[in-house]
């Protein structure tokens, strides 16, 4: 029969981490039994919680709307530069076609000329804007009051432009800017005849 050794072997056990221990006759060894120690996870508090919620909750009130209107600039952007171009080229092949620069035509010939170069749809404005001519990609412009083939100044006409219709914001700076039609080509507002950026193409 196996020996029993007295209680305080149960305590040993817990001092030594064993599960068993062997007689000092050597029998066999003395199984015993040892309660598994409960190894629980501590989870968050409910205050925790809505803390941390709160913190992300600031934090995104502060970022999304940056990253919103940056978003935005860079399409307006893209959308002027885009505008630029077309109403460039448009230019350059009117003048080649006809073989005059603008400022031998008449503002009659020059706006029909003009707009066989561009891919024009019907004008069905609901904006303040009241457009003369609206392109397939939804910008539109119309024309100054100003024709005049002395360009004085270095200004034959000018246009304004709205790069996205009747998308908003419709502000002027943002989707809607002034160009002037000179002899050598599209230019924005105030910039200089030497300026090799936006419209220029001397």
């Amino acid at each position: 029969a196996i020996k029993r050794l007295p209680r305080r072997a149960d305590a040993l056990l817990a001092m030594t981490g064993k599960t068993s221990l062997r007689a000092t006759n050597g029998s066999e060894a003395i199984p015993n039994k040892i309660e598994t120690k409960c190894h629980c996870l501590r989870g968050f508090t409910l205050a925790e919680v809505l803390i941390t919620i709160g913190i992300l909750g600031i934090v995104a009130a502060m970022t999304i709307p940056t990253l919103i209107q940056n978003s935005q600039n860079k399409e307006l952007v893209s959308q002027y530069l885009k505008m630029n171009n077309v109403l460039s080229n448009a230019l350059k092949n009117t003048e080649a076609v006809e073989q005059m620069k603008i400022s031998k035509m008449s503002e009659e010939t020059f706006k029909e000329k003009y707009e066989e170069h561009l891919k024009t749809i019907p004008c069905n404005s609901t904006s303040d804007f009241t457009p003369d001519v609206c392109l397939s990609d939804g910008s539109q412009f119309k024309y100054g009051d100003d024709f005049n083939q002395t360009c004085p100044d270095n200004v034959c006409m000018t246009l304004t432009i709205d790069t996205n219709g009747d998308k908003k914001p419709n502000q002027a700076g943002k989707d809607r800017f002034t160009v002037n039609l000179t002899p050598i080509g599209l230019k924005a507002t105030g910039e200089s005849d030497t300026c090799s950026e936006g419209f220029d193409r001397s």
